[in-house]
């Protein structure tokens, strides 16, 4: 874990930084996985995997919406823990090859980051009464402050959740590739191909129906796909 550390540090601090494009501040596309993603790989020296990473999460989640009061699965951390899977090496080896395996030790780290936001958004409905009350009284300046304060708060819940992520994911796939070499099979790309199929079925919310059949059916195929029964 010594050696991964500059690469966590740099994926802790993009992160939390593009995260508050998301939710805080700005809300200029730049937390979408493509690019995050694609910005990542290129600091961590692997560009095109990093491209690919966003393109696979963006088609994953891109019916995962805001609507009234739902908080969505937002793909940023998920894209995230990706790459650094892959280019730590803890997906088992580097390069195209630890793609499919990163893809999918990387997946827990959306739910983490809905937890860590529930987390905030309750810190920051506290803060809107306070700074409602500011106003009220005519203290605009520290109403604003209040408002940074927010943004910080924002940045700070967004680098804890994609610390834990990042330790625990990483220690995960790291474990699993190296003490199960046979699972990488499953985690092929044509293992992996129906589980996201299945898995992008249930992304809009739907609990019942054809979403939790495709969601079990994909992993079915995947399982026979990556013993090499099917193929």
């Amino acid at each position: 874990m010594t050696g991964n550390i500059p690469q966590v540090a740099a994926t802790v601090f993009l992160g939390s930084i593009l995260t508050l494009d998301r939710m805080a501040f700005g809300q200029f596309c730049l937390s979408r996985p493509f690019f995050a993603a694609s910005l990542l790989g290129w600091v961590l020296g692997c560009p095109s995997e990093g491209v690919f990473i966003g393109i696979i999460y963006e088609l994953l989640f891109l019916r995962s919406i805001p609507a009234g009061s739902f908080i969505p699965l937002h793909p940023l951390h998920g894209s995230l823990i990706a790459v650094l899977l892959l280019a730590s090496g803890s997906a088992g080896n580097t390069g195209w090859s630890a793609v499919p395996p990163a893809l999918f030790f990387s997946l827990p780290a959306v739910w983490v980051d809905r937890s860590f936001e529930v987390f905030w958004r309750r810190s920051n409905e506290r803060s809107l009464l306070k700074a409602t009350a500011l106003v009220r009284m005519g203290n605009v300046r520290f109403a604003r402050g209040v408002h940074v304060g927010s943004i910080f708060k924002a940045s700070l819940f967004s680098a804890g959740a994609l610390l834990l992520s990042g330790i625990v994911l990483t220690a995960l796939s790291r474990f699993t590739t190296g003490q199960f070499p046979s699972a990488a099979a499953y985690l092929s790309v044509a293992g992996l191909a129906p589980f996201f199929i299945g898995l992008a079925g249930v992304m809009p919310g739907r609990k019942f129906g054809f979403g939790r059949i495709g969601f079990i059916s994909g992993l079915l195929l995947g399982a026979l796909a990556g013993s090499g029964i099917l193929f």
